[in-house]
């Protein structure tokens, strides 16, 4: 996971740079005609945004498990999904602004666990979590002055998450229909960057962030499915389109 997190940071500061020495050739603002040019007189700012996404988590595993079955491996795999919300953005300097973004995300992530059994035969358990979230994050964001038409910019906060598929109870007692148990409210620090570009009529903006869950997710039921792991913290990455006018 650590891998993961120095892996997104370099090619976010990697993006930023290399737009940044494109960037040069747009300093002689006679030759760029500039879009929107009183845009960023005004102090508030309203939009939407559509994205996508990719879940997982980031596991702490109990070092030593006993199980009438013997557990021979528990990875987590990433899923897909999407999210949409709304934007209002509130410009307090030129540079700085403050960003609440009330969404609905839609994060699936899944388990896989590998059981050895006394008679010797493996037998393979997917667990997927289906999560419906109405997140509510707050961000601060740094924009660059205008380059002609654009303007990287880099973004941090913190959200409070809602699960609205939240399950407690299983729907059998056979293992492939036991769920793993998530809490209902997350808290998520988020991170990222990217870049507004100011178009004829609306400002366009494309957006790269992650955001990595504060507190254990997990609810432990005892199951042979929960017992192995200590705790569970979510991790999110996402692809985002705005559209501010």
């Amino acid at each position: 996971m650590l891998r993961g997190y120095s892996l997104f940071v370099i090619l976010l500061l990697t993006a930023l740079s290399g737009f940044s020495q494109y960037g040069e050739s747009f300093k002689k603002p006679r030759y760029v005609a500039e879009n929107l040019p009183y845009f960023d007189t005004r102090v508030y700012h309203f939009g939407f945004i559509i994205g996508v996404n990719g879940s997982t988590f980031r596991m702490d595993r109990v070092p030593q498990t006993n199980f009438n079955d013997s557990l021979i491996s528990l990875n987590n795999q990433p899923m897909p999904g999407f999210n949409l919300g709304i934007v209002t953005t509130y410009a307090f300097t030129k540079n700085f602004r403050i960003r609440f973004v009330p969404s609905l995300s839609f994060q699936d992530r899944k388990l896989v666990y590998q059981f050895r059994n006394k008679a010797g035969n493996i037998a393979t358990f997917e667990k997927i979590t289906e999560s419906t979230f109405i997140e509510l994050p707050v961000y601060l964001k740094f924009r660059t002055d205008r380059i002609g038409n654009a303007a990287p910019y880099i973004i941090a906060g913190a959200k409070y998450m809602i699960d609205m598929s939240h399950k407690t109870e299983d729907p059998s007692s056979n293992d492939r229909d036991i769920l793993i148990k998530l809490e209902k409210f997350q808290t998520a620090a988020e991170f990222g960057g990217g870049f507004d570009f100011f178009l004829p009529y609306f400002k366009f903006g494309i957006e790269l962030k992650m955001a990595v869950g504060l507190e254990d997710y997990l609810m432990q039921d005892n199951t042979r499915f929960s017992t192995p792991i200590q705790k569970l913290f979510p991790t999110s990455y996402f692809l985002t389109f705005t559209f501010e006018g």
